[in-house]
């Protein structure tokens, strides 16, 4: 995520910029790890506590927080997820960064 928001978006060098991105490349990558574990586990993170009662596996709260502060960086970086995703590499003949669209 770090490079290809670099690469295709004219971030800057602000410091402050820098440390939004640094903080959603991070919570990008808790994010992922959790998902990677949640699904290691198996079934639906759902477990049944000591009482009978089912409880959802601390992770699910870890993917949630860490997708919120996905969100609040790229929104404060005016980054769309879903364009960053779908973002051109620079091989190709089509690419073109966003400064030098009229």
């Amino acid at each position: 995520m770090w490079t290809k928001t670099l690469a295709f978006w004219p971030v800057g060098t602000e410091q402050t910029l820098l440390c939004l991105l640094r903080s959603a490349c991070g919570a990008l990558q808790r994010l992922r790890a959790a998902e990677a574990a949640l699904t290691k586990l198996g079934g639906d993170g759902v477990f049944t506590d000591r009482w009978g009662q089912p409880r959802l596996h601390p992770l699910h709260a870890v993917i949630r927080d860490s997708s919120k502060q996905l969100r609040e960086d790229l929104r404060a970086l005016s980054l769309d997820w879903e364009a960053l995703n779908r973002a051109p590499v620079e091989d190709d003949p089509n690419f073109e960064r966003p400064e030098d669209r009229p």
